[in-house]
């Protein structure tokens, strides 16, 4: 019969503890970062609802899209937004125009808003582009 000392008995759980206790660690943080996801049920539902403008509401009519066409022109040339900026959703009906998505700043929110006024025969902007959070 084998004997065990209590050291060898210690040595052995903290050495399997040493090995297990970073994957438990790992695990943990998984867990919590799953519960952390964000939750955009009440932008989706929204949506569904028709209160928002989608990209599917752009107006078909030629002045519209010409509209919808200069604004991503000069969206695009302006080397000083973010991609983030140059990417947003351009939504024009009847020379009404609405922005979505996000921006990186308040400074390029409005920028680009000032660049969809410009647009020839634009009527007006609704502002809804948002600042997202730098992670």
């Amino acid at each position: 019969m084998r004997s065990f000392s209590r050291t060898g008995i210690s040595n052995r759980i903290l050495a399997t503890l040493t090995l297990f206790l970073p994957c438990l660690m790992i695990c943990a943080n998984l867990a919590t970062a799953e519960s952390k996801k964000p939750d955009n049920a009440a932008v989706n539902q929204r949506i569904q609802e028709n209160v928002e403008l989608t990209a599917q509401d752009q107006s078909s009519g030629p002045a519209d899209i010409a509209i919808t066409r200069q604004i991503r022109k000069d969206l695009m040339a302006d080397d000083a937004l973010s991609t983030y900026g140059q990417n947003i959703k351009i939504i024009t009906q009847n020379g009404n125009i609405t922005l979505k998505g996000p921006v990186r700043t308040s400074g390029e929110k409005l920028q680009i808003e000032k660049i969809a006024l410009r647009a020839q025969g634009a009527k007006r902007v609704m502002n809804e582009l948002e600042v997202a959070p730098r992670r």
